[in-house]
């Protein structure tokens, strides 16, 4: 019995494992695609040319470790008030607020 309980608790283990790797994914996607989004639409709506691929590209090499530490934190914050599944069907917002508390809006706005 004891030896079943050891492989269930590995096995639930490596699902919940997996299961943070695919909701921090989520989050890393939904944040590129704010960032993508605002280097071109919220630029145009300030009057600015849009960034090209290849510059939205660039931003996100340079700011990488902002962005993965947007990510982390956001995760670790839903995931302490046990809000994991609020933060599957999140508003893009959400994603929008913790990524500018890592890259400041001005920065691109640059």
């Amino acid at each position: 019995m004891k030896l079943l309980n050891i492989r269930v608790k590995k096995k639930l283990g490596k699902i919940i494992f997996l299961q943070m790797i695919i909701d921090l994914e989520q989050i890393r996607e939904a944040m590129k695609y704010e960032i993508q989004s605002t280097l071109t639409f919220g630029r145009e709506d300030n009057d600015m040319e849009e960034y090209s691929g290849k510059e939205i590209e660039n931003f996100l090499n340079i700011y990488y470790n902002q962005v993965e530490k947007a990510v982390k934190q956001m995760y670790l914050d839903y995931r302490k008030d046990l809000d994991l599944e609020d933060l599957r069907h999140a508003e893009l917002d959400w994603y929008r607020e913790y990524l500018f508390d890592y890259i400041p809006y001005e920065y691109f706005l640059k």
